[in-house]
């Protein structure tokens, strides 16, 4: 275990309120190896997608009146939030995190941290694309002083995972192996049927040496309610243990597929990288 470190946890959030009330008990009973202050960066509630008080109270409710769209709301909530927690003292680490994403216990920040700062890289995260390298946005970590000095940063274009690898990649990041690859090979889609639970669209839902789970809920189940709980069994079974009072959901034996997915042959492998 690294040196306790004071991080900045800074979730987005428009409607996926579920998630996020999931998310908030995930940090808040499995997240035990650095002092975390959690920012709810919320930019939902003028279209109806109203916080409730317990989610107000998990940390500091950063609200953001205007949405504007998929992208320029997602760079004006990390932009909002950072400044609230700028606001509130020095950490030495932020950490930017979708409100789907949950990561169950925090491990893998533990290693993650330690390894930015034995190999002095000021960033961590995983490869989006692996044809050209472009970075994760849905967990991003970087180093307190490093985001300081360089604010630009969070200045997101309409292809953040390409913004940011073009002024970070490979020097400057930790690339998060546990969570690559993100998407399934083509050439493993064409061969093993992938349920919902296990990947959505092409995208990994499933990363049990995380162990972590994301993606939309209502792609396993059009009853929220009924969604939520599973996503919330999947969690108890990767934590082994009850974070949740549902009853654990089996994992799907294809998610074992996903580390090994890397080996898989890609397309990627015969073309040029370019950023």
């Amino acid at each position: 275990m690294s040196e306790r470190e004071n991080v900045a946890v800074i979730m987005r959030l428009y409607s996926r309120l579920l998630d996020a009330e999931g998310l908030v008990r995930i940090i808040n009973t499995t997240w035990t190896r650095h002092n975390y202050t959690l920012f709810v960066a919320h930019n939902g509630a003028g279209d109806g997608f109203v916080a409730s008080d317990a989610l107000r109270a998990a940390g500091h409710y950063v609200p953001v009146a205007t949405n504007a769209g998929h992208i320029g709301g997602a760079t004006a909530l990390v932009q909002a939030g950072y400044r609230a927690a700028r606001a509130c003292g020095d950490f030495s680490a932020y950490l930017f995190i979708e409100a789907d994403f949950w990561l169950v216990g925090d491990a893998l920040i533990d290693e993650a941290l330690s390894s930015m700062r034995r190999e002095e890289r000021p960033v961590a995260s995983t490869i989006w694309v692996e044809r050209n390298h472009s970075l994760a946005v849905d967990f991003l970590l970087m180093d307190g002083a490093f985001l300081r000095d360089n604010p630009e940063l969070l200045d997101w274009d309409d292809h953040p995972e390409q913004y940011l690898s073009a002024r970070l990649y490979p020097d400057r990041v930790h690339i998060i192996e546990c969570l690559r690859p993100t998407h399934v090979p083509g050439l493993l889609r064409l061969m093993i049927p992938f349920g919902a639970r296990t990947s959505v669209k092409g995208r990994f839902r499933l990363f049990p040496k995380a162990p972590a789970l994301t993606h939309h809920l209502e792609n396993l189940s059009a009853n929220p309610l009924r969604a939520i709980a599973i996503k919330r069994g999947l969690a108890n079974t990767l934590a082994g243990r009850r974070v949740f009072d549902d009853p654990p959901v089996r994992i799907p034996w294809q998610s074992v597929l996903q580390p090994l997915s890397r080996f898989v042959p890609q397309s990627s492998w015969f073309k040029k990288h370019c950023l």
